[in-house]
Formats: structure tokens, sequence, C-alpha cells
């Protein structure tokens, strides 16, 4: 395991602490992506490109990068005041892409949160030969 995930809090994240309220994550998979839609644990992950700690009653833990098995994912999980026995969640999301991931496996406030700005689809259309000319 990546020691940045070697962390209770982060444990709670993927689904794996002592807590009782977050579960292994059922990744959401974007419309039309072959990706395997099979759950991943902390020792899954190979490369972590953005994680950003939370706060109890306030922003979730959140973490992507890439898995062993080539498969983007996004894990987040969040908290109240008391910690991750009371009232607590987790989720997440894997892709076959990074920018599949980047466009529907995160919210718009995740990216805002590391910082990701999306390169708008028109713009991707625009410079895309039609045809393959």
């Amino acid at each position: 395991m990546l020691k940045e995930l070697d962390d209770y809090d982060w444990a709670e994240v993927f689904g794996e602490g002592s807590g009782g309220n977050c579960s292994a994550i059922k990744p959401i998979i974007a419309p039309g992506d072959p990706v395997a839609p099979e759950t991943f644990t902390r020792e899954d992950v190979a490369e972590i490109r953005g994680q950003i700690e939370g706060d109890n009653e306030g922003p979730s833990w959140i973490v992507w990068g890439q898995l062993k098995d080539g498969r983007w994912f996004f894990a987040e999980g969040g908290c109240d005041y008391t910690g991750w026995d009371c009232q607590a969640g987790n989720g997440g999301s894997v892709a076959s892409t990074e920018d599949l991931l980047l466009r529907f496996g995160m919210s718009d406030s995740d990216r805002e949160r590391f910082g990701i700005a999306l390169t708008p689809l028109v713009e991707i259309a625009a410079v895309t030969p039609q045809g393959g000319e």
C-alpha cells in the first residue's frame, strides 16, 4: 500500500476501516465505458495524481489516480463532527481513460478542489478531423 493511503481516514474512504458506515466502493462508471466495474482497495492503487484531506463536518476526503490493473479511479468519503462511526459515507468511480474519469467520474467541485480545468468538448470536436482525413 502506498504510504499516502496508510491512514485511518483513508481506510474509511476506501471502505476498509472500522467506523461501520463506509463499505467497499461500488464504483460508478460513465455510460458506454467498457471498464470493469469491480471494487478497488488501497492495495490496488498504483499511482496517486491528486489527494486532499477532508474535515469532519466539512469537505470530503478525495483522491484520484490509477490502479494497478490500469483503470483510473476516484474515491471520496466524509463524516460528521463525531467521526466515521456516526454519520459517514463513501463512494467512487472508475474509468478506462484519464479523460473519462476527469469528465464523468468527479463532480465540478471535486475538479475545482484539485485545480483541474477541462477542455470543453466543442473545442476537442473542432480540432478532431472528421471522416479520418
